[in-house]
């Protein structure tokens, strides 16, 4: 037996000493046989275009190789059983174990998917560290704790199963290979060298394999970084010294020999030499070493995939450069994205979970039986699905609006209790005010329409209803037939939510259709895997929906998507990946702190001292590992090296660097990292997409640009002019100053001076004359989510609904709010609401919440306390009492509308509804309007159009009860009994803000029917004086943040 072990500084010597020696095998006979061991299947790519075209050549990983030792043996065929099953596997025998009531510890967890990954990594452990069943045992025995006793009962249970079947997992596969190398040493006696390259560690089932091989093979050649200027306790050879060990103890090579240095670019050597050296001499960075430090992630990312075009379209091949990463998570999708934007080929690994058709298939896949309103409507509107057979675009945009209005969580009866049409008239159809809700969508339409809606959505949802039982086959049929659209020749097609041809006609045809291939190779693995671990093997059970479902989740958004393999694409990958190769030119991003080294992860089974302590070897954390793949990252770099970060964390604090750039940034002085300003562009010869470049001339101020980016120019022109208006003290055409003729002619015509106002709409313009016009011009309504239990327009109808039969029957009674009558006024008010709330859900049309029992008792609580501060108010001798209640004016079946004047010649036609009028002897008039919120309102408010309901329903009255006979006005507000905007018209100030606030509505009727409605507001809030924090319109607005001055400018 013949083993040599050959310590090399970098891999490309390594990688040429082999070359070598496989030269000279096949000089001395062209047919010899090479065999050659790696880590991964991307050195094998790169290994072969090293070796050429070269005869009888075996390149293997281990689990491929340990096949073929089987194979060759002789050894009783064993399967290998797939993830799938092992998964499938593992869930059933902790499900026996449950039932058994074995499992105590992991009872509360057997069940789901994330323990299953636990276990799942617990029993890789230990196959890959050589410890049996017998031993976790006999460890068990020994700390004599129940966690330990379930798992070695879990161990064992898992083993027999595969005995009995004669299966291995991959990782059994290697253990039973070096046991019968162990046994029969000579029956896998093979002609030629074995090469193993690539690896820096080795576990103990590897180690043993190799340890069988070296004897069937003429030489063993194994080779391993290595530096021998270093001490062996360095920290950039931690794990390689491990291995180094571990290979002088077990394969006793008979050859060790150092390998000279590959030369390597100035600052790589020095890396390769100094670094993680206490006290290592600073020196001057050459060219090969390139430092970026940007803003953000993306930033980051553009600028890596900026430097790798200019490389590739100076004529470096793709599978020079290698992109990398040590959290590739954070950045595959910001990577894919940018390099199909710059055109750049970049090969990035992603996940089933990942995409889009895939997605639309999990969701149609979970809606029954609950169908929850989101996922429901991301069904209804996905590009992926066609429901068309059911509902069109307009009944899924109706079904919207009326399951906003009765709100839809999730149900079948919340379905069609959204679709019940409504049996009670709404007596305030007419209402425009704030504080009550609008009559609800399902008022306006016709019961034949929710009949419509409602067939077409119930054959959707038994549509998507599976059988009640079946086995795993069963279901798969269903979900191919159902779903995806997928016939069997035999059958004709029938309904359909044809996924498959959606994909085939959708813009990423070549995408979507691999996905679900790979998605439907799952699904055929799982059932493969249900019948092998069946109670009755070859007898698939039958199971629930719930279960196979769940089966179906935790396998598909796993699975691995590899992108495209050759030499065309750059590839981006974990840094683990750069083992075994050589990159000319090498690009690491996520360097900052946190991120590499990054922290280990949470231990579920163990505590630290339990794994230092065990009986058996449990893999133990090393310090310094990640140290030692930075070594050889860092050290393997053929031309430059370049490394990036983000400065800024996600909250826009500055992030501090990684210790592993930092050890990097030590070795080099003066060493400054390229710092990217916040939102810079880049220089413009290394704009990369048409995108950037046009960003780069509009910042140098070009005038004239390329032909090709005409069309994209005037877009970013017009953008720029936007903004500009923006930013201007000047509101535009695109902040709402309408200025084409033919508008402002529709809009003369429409708030001309047959315009019927309200009061509410003139707040609403003048409050924000951007959200008027959004709101009644463009009708455009908000759609929030549904949510349970009332909202703040239907709890401040109830209200008002409930205080009007109140007090009309009090006016009937002759009965004043009085301390003397407080028992009978609130004895009344029960009464009223009891009687509001019966049929409360159908006529303001909410569905009532499991809370609407305590609503309706906050709401009684809540006005019997208004009426006993009434009461006491009031006092023994009232000075007013109840006179007019919902006075309706400019209304179909009420009062002629108000004719509001300024004093200027202007008039507006005023309808509306009077909340509440109170008379006192002398016939003098209180005017009062319901306030369901705690806002307060002041003079000011009033006189600048934002409030003026108590000034305009003031003149209103005394219109229709004649002049100066209203006193006072004022706002009540129902939860805090508190009164504000008072008008005392006894008080000359009172007459001034009436006269102001006529004033502010007639200038708001004259801009609207002018088409001015620019995005300031009125009443800024804040610091820097911007509208609300939060506005159902702030998209589409865009109202500057530095609002006030504009608007001092303006003024």
């Amino acid at each position: 037996m013949a083993v040599s072990l050959y310590l090399s500084p970098d891999n490309q010597a390594a990688l040429a000493h082999l070359q070598a020696l496989v030269e000279r095998v096949k000089a001395a006979d062209p047919l010899a046989p090479v065999w050659v061991l790696l880590p991964r299947a991307q050195i094998a790519h790169r290994l072969r275009r090293h070796l050429g075209d070269t005869f009888n050549l075996h390149i293997f990983q281990f689990y491929g190789l340990a096949q073929v030792v089987l194979h060759a043996i002789g050894q009783e065929p064993i399967h290998e059983i797939h993830s799938t099953a092992a998964r499938r596997l593992v869930h059933t025998l902790l499900r026996s174990l449950h039932q058994a009531g074995q499992l105590s510890t992991f009872a509360p967890v057997w069940d789901k998917p994330g323990f299953t990954d636990v276990v799942l990594a617990w029993l890789r452990e230990m196959k890959t560290q050589g410890i049996l069943p017998r031993e976790v045992a006999r460890e068990a025995r020994r700390t004599g704790t129940e966690r330990d006793r379930q798992l070695a009962l879990l161990y064992q249970e898992y083993q027999r199963f595969l005995q009995e079947h004669r299966l291995s997992d991959a990782d059994g596969l290697l253990w039973l290979a070096a046991d019968q190398l162990a046994q029969q040493p000579g029956n896998f006696r093979q002609e030629g060298p074995l090469f193993v390259y690539g690896f820096d560690q080795f576990s103990p089932v590897e180690m043993a394999l190799l340890a069988g091989l070296a004897p069937c093979f003429d030489h063993l050649h194994l080779y391993l970084l290595w530096d021998p200027d270093r001490p062996a306790s360095s920290l950039a050879l931690t794990r390689l010294d491990a291995t180094r060990r571990q290979i002088l103890a077990q394969l006793a090579p008979q050859q060790v020999q150092t390998l000279p240095a590959t030369p390597r670019p100035h600052a790589v050597t020095h890396l390769r030499a100094h670094l993680f050296e206490p006290q290592a001499k600073a020196i001057a960075p050459g060219p090969d070493l390139v430092l970026v430090e940007a803003p953000s992630r993306e930033a980051e990312v553009r600028a890596a995939l900026r430097a790798i075009k200019k490389l590739l379209l100076d004529g470096v091949p793709p599978q020079a450069i290698a992109l990398l990463a040590p959290r590739p998570g954070a950045y595959g999708r910001l990577v894919e994205t940018v390099a199909q934007e710059y055109g750049v080929p970049v090969a990035v690994e992603s996940t089933l979970a990942t995409n889009p058709a895939v997605a639309a298939l999990l969701n149609a896949l979970s809606l029954w039986p609950d169908f929850p309103w989101r996922q429901t409507f991301d069904l209804l509107r996905s590009p992926y699905v066609d429901v068309s057979a059911w509902l069109g675009e307009t009944e899924i945009d109706l079904l919207d609006q009326l399951t906003r209005e009765r709100p839809v969580i999730a149900g079948l009866s919340q379905w069609h209790h959204a679709l019940r049409p409504l049996t009670l008239s709404l007596d305030d159809g007419q209402v425009d005010d704030e504080d009550r809700s609008e009559p609800p969508l399902v008022a306006r339409l016709a019961p034949e329409i929710l009949a419509a809606l409602r067939s077409g959505l119930d054959g959707l949802f038994q549509h998507l209803t599976p059988p009640a039982q079946g086995t795993h086959a069963d279901y798969a049929l269903w979900l191919q037939t159902a779903i995806l659209g997928l016939f069997p020749e035999e059958n004709e097609p029938q309904a359909s939510l044809h996924l498959l041809t959606c994909c085939r006609q959708g813009p990423y045809p070549d995408r979507d259709l691999d996905a679900l291939s790979l998605a439907l190779h799952s699904l055929r693995q799982l059932i493969a895997a249900v019948a092998l671990t069946g109670a009755a093997p070859g007898e698939p059970p039958t199971v629930t929906w719930e279960e196979f479902r769940r089966d179906l989740r935790e396998i598909l958004p796993a699975v691995p998507v590899l992108p495209p393999g050759g030499d065309g694409q750059v590839r981006f990958d974990t840094l683990e990946s750069v083992r075994g190769l050589t990159p000319d030119y090498l690009f690491v991003l996520g360097l900052s702190e946190g991120e590499f080294p990054t922290p280990p992860p949470p231990d579920v089974l163990y505590a630290a001292h339990e794994r230092r302590d065990a009986g058996i070897p449990l893999r133990r954390p090393v310090p310094g590992e990640e140290a030692t793949l930075w070594w050889q990252a860092v050290s393997n770099v053929g031309q430059r090296l370049t490394l990036l970060r983000p400065w800024l964390d996600d909250r826009g604090e500055e992030w501090p660097p990684s210790p592993y750039w930092q050890a990097v940034v030590d070795l080099f002085a003066p060493l400054t990292p390229v710092r990217i300003p916040v939102a810079a562009p880049p220089p413009l010869e290394e704009a990369a997409s048409p995108e950037e470049l046009a960003v780069v001339l509009a910042r140098a101020g070009a005038r004239q640009v390329p032909e090709a980016l005409a069309p994209l120019w005037r877009w970013g022109q017009q953008g720029h002019w936007l903004w500009q208006q923006r930013e201007s003290p000047h509101p535009g055409p695109f902040q709402g100053v309408i200025q084409a003729a033919d508008l402002q002619e529709e809009l003369a015509h429409r708030y001309g001076p047959e315009h019927i106002w309200s009061a509410s709409r003139l707040n609403q313009y003048h409050t924000c004359p951007f959200g008027f016009f959004a709101r009644q011009v463009l009708g455009l309504t908000p759609r929030p989510d549904p949510e349970e239990g009332l909202d703040a327009r239907q709890r401040g109808s109830l209200l008002h609904a409930i205080l009007e039969r109140l007090y009309r029957r009090l006016c009937a009674e002759e009965t004043v709010p009085t301390p003397a009558t407080q028992a009978q006024v609130l004895a009344c008010l029960d009464a009223c609401c009891t009687e509001i709330f019966q049929d409360a859900p159908q006529r303001y049309g909410f569905r009532p919440s499991p809370l609407w029992h305590h609503e309706q008792a906050e709401i009684r609580r809540q006005l019997a306390a208004l009426l006993r501060w009434e009461c006491q108010e009031n006092g023994d001798r009232p000075g007013f009492h109840p006179f007019q209640q919902e006075l309706a004016f400019g209304t179909a079946g009420g009062y002629p509308p108000a004719h509001i004047a300024d004093g200027d010649g202007r008039a507006i036609r005023l309808r509306g509804i009077i909340d509440r009028i109170d008379r006192d002897e002398d016939g003098r008039l209180r005017i009062i309007d319901y306030k369901s919120g705690s806002t307060r309102y002041n003079g000011r408010d009033i006189e600048e159009g934002r409030a003026v309901q108590v000034a305009l329903y003031a003149l209103a009255a005394e219109q229709l009860f004649g002049e100066g006979v209203v006193v006072e006005s004022i706002y009540l507000h129902i939860p805090t009994r508190e009164l504000s905007g008072r008008l005392d018209f006894a008080q000359e100030k009172a007459r001034s803000t009436l006269a102001a606030a006529c004033r502010a509505v007639s200038q708001a009727a004259e801009a609207a029917s002018a088409g001015h409605f620019p995005n300031l507001p009125s009443r800024p809030v804040g610091l820097v004086g911007t509208c609300a924090d939060w506005c159902d319109l702030a998209d589409l607005c865009q109202v500057p943040r530095h609002g006030r001055f504009q608007r001092a400018k303006v003024q």
